[in-house]
């Protein structure tokens, strides 16, 4: 069996070659802006998992407890160096270092690799990784060099199994570089930075640049000698050539890292570092535009985005979040279920009297994270609709009364709006549906705290903030048929189907601050309804087409999904309309037990046993 890969060549027929590896749930596209990042000079093979769990691919596989099949991680990582050996040879491998980068799953096998007598790795950039063969012991691995980003707050791979994993590799000698992060499972900012800088290090001293400059200096030292045949004059700027091609590489990539941040969050790069800055990203943003414009020549989708399907958030305390979601904004709880890649946590869902599309907010619980430092590259404000101006004068008091932060009401692009936080610091805000026209609002739930009049009833604006405007307009208008709406200052409104709040963006550029780093208070997705299965497969097929890193299909139970990071790294996701929250349990009777999907249901008491129970 072979992969589903990517393979782009690099700059040059010495450029370094990394070899991705994603997480579970991802694909062949997922790590490619990461690599982008890290040496956008280098040679890139990335490849897709040939197991699949649940509809999502992996490298290897879980048993249903979740508990990992070591045999099969072995066969795997077996089959993997037999297919990366024939492509070496192929492409000649030999000749350049190889770096592998992983994300979780993909880490994990990256790490099972290393067991091998004989790695092809130079060296690994691991992130989440953990060593699932720790009666193996690896062998000699002098002279490769490991980065190793591990979360102190990661619930998937504890600290002390990163350690354990660290330990291993320095036993065997590799030169280990840890990098830890006060996050969970996901990826910082700051961590995917310093592994660019790992890199530029290691390439700075790889074997190819050593031999090079061996070469060079053994010529210079016959030329002290005697006069240099021709062919050697010939040889001696081949290699300079060579040199600077790699030297300039890594010269460049330096010069996209100088980024200074002051701890407000503040960009303030010397400005003729972020003149040189400027000038590489809208080269490579207007070559990323044409390069997406041309993948999309060959048709898109006729059907169109239905409005807002859900926005999902993380929360630090789930017993608080929903405190504040019932008893303080009224919102009715529609399903209690776990996060369907980490079942220690709780996901919570929250909507209208029926748990109608277009009117839920859910969260995921991500216990001892950090707070969300605020910056570009985000889904940065969320609104929810309610009936009528009048209803934000009721609201503005509610808040006073119940100690909730918020500030003066506004106006939004002709409409009153109130914004506002909950107790994690979650940016949002309440829009005004007196003069809205479009999709229509969901049913308010009628046994809340809050009067129907007033009541929450659905999903509105969102605010988005980016520091690649022209990219995401691309993608807006060109992939998912949006169009611009209206501008306000800074502001623009896009809208797509039927428009009004439940089918409206509004992106903000900002270049000026660092990227958001996520923890507790932050978006982490938002989504977009589609009718059905059909439909959904025909986004694949387009989204496939744009080279954007994606999920393909995901079956969720309550709805069928894809993902898509956007140029930005804002996720997107796509989501039926169906089955719907009342698949499993009576519409009376919602949000009241633990919902579990069919593949958990005979785990039910081992998940239960581990969830603190929540004030419903």
């Amino acid at each position: 069996m072979t992969y589903r890969y990517i393979y782009n060549e690099g700059k040059t027929a010495l450029s370094p070659v990394l070899v991705l590896l994603h997480g579970t749930g991802g694909d062949e596209y997922s790590l490619l802006p990461l690599a982008e990042t890290v040496a956008p000079e280098a040679a890139v093979l990335s490849l897709r998992g040939n197991r699949t769990e649940n509809g999502m691919n992996r490298f290897f596989n879980r048993y249903p407890d979740g508990q990992i099949d070591v045999a099969d991680l072995t066969e795997e990582t077996d089959r993997l160096y037999r297919f990366l050996t024939d492509f070496a040879a192929e492409h000649q491998f030999d000749k350049r270092p190889v770096v592998a980068v992983g994300y979780s799953n993909g880490a994990n096998m990256i790490v099972s690799h290393f067991h091998h007598i004989n790695p092809i790795f130079d060296g690994a950039i691991l992130f989440r990784g953990t060593d699932y063969r720790p009666l193996d012991s690896f062998h000699d691995l002098k002279g490769r060099s490991i980065f190793a980003a591990a979360g102190s707050s990661d619930p998937l791979v504890p600290p002390e199994s990163a350690r354990r994993m660290i330990a291993g590799f320095e036993k065997a000698e590799a030169a280990v570089q840890a990098y830890w992060s006060h996050s969970g499972h996901q990826l910082t900012d700051s961590e995917v930075q310093a592994s660019a800088k790992w890199f530029q290090s290691f390439i700075g001293g790889s074997p190819a640049m050593k031999k090079l400059l061996k070469e060079i200096n053994d010529l210079a030292g016959a030329a002290k000698e005697r006069t240099l045949t021709a062919r050697e004059l010939e040889k001696r700027d081949e290699l300079r050539q060579q040199y600077l091609s790699i030297f300039r590489g890594a010269f460049r990539q330096n010069l996209l890292n100088v980024t200074v941040i002051d701890e407000k969050g503040n960009n303030v790069t010397p400005h003729k570092a972020k003149i040189v800055q400027d000038s590489l990203k809208k080269e490579r943003d207007r070559k990323a535009k044409h390069a997406l414009l041309n993948r999309l020549k060959e048709g898109n989708p006729m059907n169109q985005l239905l409005g807002l399907h859900h926005i999902s958030l993380v929360t630090s305390s789930a017993k608080r979040n929903v405190a504040f979601y019932t008893k303080v904004l009224g919102m009715r709880l529609v399903k209690k279920t776990v996060n369907q890649d980490d079942i220690s946590v709780y996901h919570l869902f929250y909507a209208d009297q029926k748990g109608s599309p277009g009117t839920d907010l859910t969260f995921f619980e991500f216990p001892g994270t950090q707070p969300t430092r605020k910056g570009t590259n985000s889904i940065s404000r969320v609104s929810l609709r309610v009936p009528a101006d009048r209803s934000l004068a009721f609201w503005a008091r509610r808040f006073d009364a119940l100690h909730v932060a918020h500030r003066e009401i506004t106006m939004l692009f002709g409409h009153k709006a109130l914004e506002f936080e909950d107790f994690d610091g979650t940016p949002l805000r309440l829009i005004s549906d007196e003069k809205n026209a479009g999709i229509p609002g969901g049913i308010p739930w009628t046994n809340g705290p809050v009067p129907v009049e007033h009541a929450i009833y659905g999903l509105g604006t969102v605010t988005l903030t980016v520091s690649r405007l022209e990219l995401i307009r691309t993608f807006l208008q060109d992939v998912l048929h949006f169009r611009e709406a209206a501008r306000e200052g800074e502001d623009t409104l896009f809208e797509v189907g039927e428009g009004g709040h439940g089918a409206q963006l509004i992106v903000r550029e900002d270049t000026a601050h660092a990227p958001e780093m996520p923890g507790y208070g932050s978006v982490h997705h938002l989504a977009w309804r589609v009718a059905d299965r059909d439909a959904l497969d025909e986004w694949i097929g387009t989204i496939g087409k744009t080279g954007l890193p994606n999920s393909g299909f995901v079956d969720r139970f309550y709805f069928q999904s894809l993902y898509v990071r956007e140029f930005n790294g804002i996720l997107f996701e796509f989501a039926t309309d169906g089955p719907g929250f009342a698949t499993d349990e009576k519409e009376s009777e919602l949000g009241q037990t633990l919902s579990l999907p069919p593949f958990l249901e005979d785990r039910r008491a081992f998940i239960e046993e581990r969830l603190e129970p929540l004030d419903i």
